[in-house]
């Protein structure tokens, strides 16, 4: 990758111990609101809803990755000393390319050890495709968001859950093999996204 900081481990997103249980507890799934649609067609759903949010407060990094939210990941400490070529696999990498590796980070084994790619190679060393469990994330701004959902579906399969979150609003998107879901850990955030959804003629269930 150009931009190194661009991978996000857990403590990128959750920050210190003491901000740790603030910031989790702003992830929670009690007051989501879920869209009546499957993942497929909620994803240009979801990027109206992040443009939204980024017109109305400019609010322009958000953070992907595998599992239900940002308690999932390890550090990129763990990651780097177990995964010697973390660093050169993700070197450069496309988009598309950096969340097919996030997938591998997520014990994903799917893919045929005897066709991956010379990143994933890279990423894996001796490990075998499916043995390793260090989910991490990436970072990412507000747009592209419906080819991002399709990307994610795509590389981790309809049984892998995802999420994209902004830590400094406390919003998250969590997909998973139902639909799509959002909660914002400010109730007045929550309240104008289901307007939006409303205007917009995006159905909630």
């Amino acid at each position: 990758m150009q931009d190194q900081a661009r991978l996000f481990g857990r403590g990128q997103i959750l920050g210190t111990f003491r901000e740790t249980s603030e910031l989790s507890a702003a992830f929670l799934s009690e007051g989501e609101a879920c869209l009546a649609l499957p993942v497929e067609d909620a994803a240009p759903a979801v990027a109206k809803l992040i443009r939204t949010i980024h017109e109305r407060v400019d609010m322009d990094l958000w953070v992907w990755g595998y599992g239900g939210g940002p308690d999932d990941l390890v550090t990129l400490s763990d990651a780097r000393a177990h995964l010697p070529g973390l660093d050169d696999a993700f070197t450069g990498a496309g988009e598309d390319e950096v969340i097919a590796l996030l997938a591998l980070l997520t014990a994903f084994g799917g893919n045929d050890p005897r066709v991956l790619s010379r990143r994933a190679s890279a990423l894996l060393g001796s490990h075998a495709p499916g043995s390793i469990h260090f989910p991490l994330a990436m970072r990412t701004g507000p747009t592209g968001v419906a080819h991002r959902v399709l990307t994610f579906r795509a590389h981790g399969g309809e049984d892998r859950s995802f999420w994209a979150a902004d830590r400094t609003l406390g919003v998250r998107f969590r997909f998973d093999r139902s639909g799509a879901t959002f909660r914002a850990h400010h109730p007045v955030i929550q309240e104008e996204l289901e307007q939006r959804c409303a205007e917009d003629g995006i159905d909630l269930r």
